[in-house]
């Protein structure tokens, strides 16, 4: 059993490094990338980006110390549609934004703003 579990875990680990690799290689193309800035224009400076195709998701990218993200993957994963991209700065506040992706013309560039805060109701 304890082998089995050990396998398991194995496959896992490389599944998951497969996955990642293929994600960050040259072949895959910039598909989404911009600023995520909050309503004042400051840049946010944490956090995560995630794209959706419809209720699909598609990928997510940390935002960077600039308010930049940038969203890889490969163009057959990535068809022509209007996504939504959803910021989470982490720290209490979230923004939204719809783009049009033409399948192969990488990348879409969208910026998204950040003015829903949330949290605990008092």
């Amino acid at each position: 059993m304890k082998r089995l579990f050990g396998m398991i875990s194995l496959m896992s680990v490389a599944a998951v490094l497969f996955f990642t690799i293929a994600a960050l290689s040259p072949d895959a193309p910039l598909q989404f990338q911009e600023y995520v800035r909050y309503a004042s224009g400051n840049p946010a400076t944490s956090g995560e980006v995630k794209v959706y195709l419809g209720s699909v998701f598609k990928g997510r990218a940390d935002i960077g110390p600039t308010g930049s993200y940038s969203i890889s993957g490969l163009n057959a994963n990535f068809p022509t549609g209007t996504y939504h991209l959803f910021a989470d700065d982490g720290v209490g506040m979230v923004g939204d934004r719809t783009c049009y992706h033409p399948q192969g013309q990488n990348p879409t560039y969208c910026d998204i703003v950040i003015t829903t805060a949330y949290g605990p109701t008092p």
